[in-house]
């Protein structure tokens, strides 16, 4: 799902998910990564928060939490904004997004090594995280003339003798130079 760049634009095509999940599960040839459809609710436990590693975005709570649910089926990989649900028999990757109480879970996971047992639910993504979805960052036209900025009365000053200055260079007449024959 590659453009062509434009610039001004940005494409949410996916190109560094594929390579981060390439660098974790380097033996494994992806076919493609796509976008969940459907929310995913996951129950965090205690004794999933105990088999958790800090700072691994391979088993962290959640991902313990998928492998015990799946049996080890789906490989997870849980950063703080999005989750991938590997799947190894079909080779596909199904993207999540996390929730904020989730993001703010794993930020304290990392951090301090607490995680608060509970649901979860991890959402498709919409609007603009979706993949292959592109962005114009151009300024939009208007109908009124921009402003000038203000500038500090140092500035007007330095500005006013710049001036000065190149115009008292104009107005001195250049020296003759004398021909020597």
């Amino acid at each position: 799902m590659t453009t062509k760049y434009k610039p001004g634009v940005s494409t949410n095509s996916g190109l560094l998910h594929d390579k981060l999940i390439r660098r974790i599960y380097p033996g494994l040839d992806w076919k493609h990564i796509e976008d969940a459809t459907l929310p995913f609710k996951l129950w965090v436990l205690a004794h999933h928060i105990a088999a958790a590693d800090c700072k691994s975005p391979l088993s962290c709570a959640v991902a313990v939490a998928v492998k015990s649910l799946t049996s080890e089926l789906i490989l997870p990989i849980v950063n703080k904004r999005v989750t991938f649900f590997c799947f190894p028999r079909t080779l596909r990757v199904v993207r999540y997004m996390n929730p904020p109480n989730l993001r703010k879970q794993i930020i304290s996971m990392d951090e301090t090594g607490k995680f608060d047992p509970g649901l979860y639910v991890l959402l498709p993504p919409i609007g603009s995280d979706k993949l292959g979805v592109t962005h114009a960052h151009a300024r939009q036209p208007t109908t009124q003339p921009r402003l000038p900025r203000k500038q500090s009365e140092e500035a007007r000053s330095w500005a006013k003798l710049v001036a000065d200055a190149e115009l008292a260079q104009k107005r001195v007449p250049r020296a003759k130079r004398r021909k020597t024959g």
